[in-house]
């Protein structure tokens, strides 16, 4: 019973955690555009790292590709086992 409980606590620490993770994240997306206003420089680069995928800087200009997390969503997995008529 006690190695039970124990596997209990640390599953349950686990989700807090991750439930604490997603709502910094979404209270860090609701302010993001007034952080990067009074950030300084290395702070800057940190949102740029969050946000960024990639991202260069070459000729006076700044390139980035965005992170897109839900692309996968709407592109759907690939599955062998798919009958390929179905989007």
């Amino acid at each position: 019973m006690a190695g039970i409980s124990l596997e209990a606590e640390a599953v349950y620490r686990v989700k807090q955690e991750h439930a604490d993770i997603a709502v910094k994240t979404f209270a860090l997306s609701q302010m993001l555009n007034e952080k990067w206003f009074t950030a300084e420089g290395a702070a800057k680069r940190w949102l740029l790292e969050i946000v960024c995928l990639n991202y260069t800087l070459g000729d006076g200009s700044f390139v980035n590709e965005l992170r897109k997390p839900f692309d996968l969503f709407v592109k759907g997995l690939d599955s062998p086992n798919s009958r390929g008529d179905r989007i």
